[in-house]
């Protein structure tokens, strides 16, 4: 678990080591909810959060196609790695 201060304006700033393990990039979204009026609970959303904008233009392009999801996951298992 990792503790991670509050800003005046109600910003948090998740450690590195969370963003990258969850493979959250900059510019990336998560959903927020509240959990028994004390939890907050941050979800990344899969595969979206993970594609760099110029994948974004592209999107839907070959709706329906395998290849297109087969590339996705090979990219995203590169930007994990870290390449």
């Amino acid at each position: 678990m990792w503790a991670v201060a509050v800003s005046r304006r109600g910003q948090l700033v998740l450690p590195k080591e969370v963003r990258q393990r969850v493979g959250l990039l900059e510019g990336g979204h998560v959903a927020v909810e509240v959990e028994a009026d004390r939890r907050i609970v941050l979800e990344v959303p899969r595969p979206s959060s993970l594609r760099p904008e110029s994948f974004l233009q592209w999107e839907g392009c070959l709706h329906g196609t395998t290849v297109v999801d087969d590339l996705m996951q090979e990219h995203v298992a590169e930007l994990r790695r870290g390449r």
